[in-house]
C-alpha cells in the first residue's frame, strides 16, 4: 500500500509541475491588445501603434513637421472612463523630419486605461502649444 501511495504522490507532483510550466508559458505568451491611432492636420501627421498594459499604455508611432508648417510635437493622456491619469509629451520635430514618438503613459488603476487620446500640436517659437488633431482610442 505504501508503495502505491508514494507512486501517486509522486505522479501528482509531476502533473502540478506539468501543469505550472503551462500555465506560466501560457502567461507569457499572451498578447497585451493594441489598436492604430492617426491625427493627421494637413501633410504633417503623427500615427502609430497603442499597446494596452495593465497599469500603463505605450504608444509606438511618427510624427512629421513640414518646413512650411511649423514644429509638431505628439501628447499622449491615458483615461480611466473620463478621468484623466496621465499625460506624456514627446520631443519637439521641426524642418521637414520624420521622427520615431515613444510615449509611456500610466494608467495605475486595475485594469489599466480604458482609452488613449493622441493629439498633434503646433508649437510655436514662443512656447505655445496648440492642439490640431487627435485621436482618441479605447481599449480593444
Amino acid at each position: 500500500m505504501r508503495k502505491s501511495l508514494a507512486t501517486g504522490t509522486g505522479l501528482l507532483a509531476i502533473l502540478m509541475t506539468v501543469a505550472g510550466t503551462a500555465s506560466a508559458a501560457q502567461a507569457a505568451s499572451t498578447a497585451y491588445p493594441t489598436a492604430p491611432y492617426e491625427a493627421p492636420y494637413g501633410a504633417t501627421y503623427t500615427k502609430g501603434t497603442i499597446t494596452f498594459y495593465n497599469r500603463a499604455a505605450m504608444v509606438d508611432g511618427v510624427q512629421r513637421a513640414l518646413d512650411t508648417s511649423g514644429c509638431r510635437q505628439s501628447i499622449a493622456k491615458s483615461y480611466s472612463g473620463s478621468t484623466l491619469l496621465d499625460t506624456t509629451y514627446s520631443q519637439v520635430t521641426c524642418y521637414s523630419k520624420v521622427e520615431e514618438v515613444h510615449l509611456y503613459v500610466n494608467a495605475d488603476v486595475v485594469g489599466g486605461a480604458t482609452s488613449v487620446r493622441v493629439s498633434l500640436n503646433n508649437v510655436a517659437s514662443d512656447g505655445t502649444v496648440t492642439e490640431l488633431a487627435w485621436d482618441s482610442v479605447p481599449r480593444p
